[in-house]
């Protein structure tokens, strides 16, 4: 993904996009095999690290359509009872909140497209050539 640095900064805002909410299961006891803290804790250090990359451009709204694109992916292939993602259900932790899983999915649709937006434009810029999709 280096080769690829609008690639790579949308993995960076994914990771950290979803890391505290994977913090959150970690702290209530859930768990979680070896993989999944390398995956999470190792993915985001390597990614980190590799943002060495010149990237100055904006890659938050292609983040925010493949999230919302692989959201859907699980709601169609992946057991209702495993709730991947959040795609068939409301997070258990925000029930008393929605009555809907449509309104939820709205309102948590557009809080992360704005949280990707604010984490790119917290990501250090770098010098170079401006980034984008077709690196």
């Amino acid at each position: 993904l280096t080769g690829n640095p609008f690639l790579l900064r949308m993995g960076v805002l994914w990771n950290l996009l979803g890391m505290p909410w994977w913090l959150r299961e970690v702290l209530v006891g859930q768990s979680l095999s070896l993989a999944s803290y390398i995956s999470h804790f190792g993915g985001l250090a390597l990614a980190l690290w590799a943002m060495r990359v010149p990237c100055p451009g904006s890659p938050w709204l292609a983040a925010w359509v493949v999230f919302v694109a692989v959201q859907q992916l699980c709601r169609w292939v992946t057991p209702m009872a495993l709730n991947v993602n959040v795609s068939h259900a409301v997070w258990e932790g925000a029930q008393s909140i929605f009555s809907s899983y449509r309104k939820y999915w709205v309102v948590t649709t557009l809080l992360a497209g704005a949280s990707l937006f604010l984490l790119n434009s917290l990501l250090p810029k770098m010098e170079g050539e401006p980034c984008d999709a077709h690196d």
